[in-house]
């Protein structure tokens, strides 16, 4: 089975019962660099604690996932 991401607002991680992601914690999701969006990621359907949260994008596949932490935006500073 193929995982699938999103990004949420960072305010919702909160929100997110990470029992049900392929995330341990608040603290292991990857964050862009103003620290606004994290990116979650899960198998199969969509964890039920991420439905009710606004303000997430649409879901992506890995080779999207990976183009958007390899973005701008989100890249490390070396």
């Amino acid at each position: 089975m193929s995982k699938t991401y999103c990004t949420i607002p960072t305010g919702e991680l909160g929100s997110v019962d990470f029992a049900q992601t392929s995330m341990t914690n608040a603290l292991s999701v990857p964050r862009n660099r103003a620290d606004t969006e994290a990116l979650i990621k899960w198998q199969g359907d969509m964890p039920s604690s991420l439905n009710s949260i606004t303000g997430k994008s649409e879901t992506m596949t890995q080779a999207q996932a990976t183009a958007l932490l390899r973005s701008a935006e989100w890249a490390e500073v070396l």
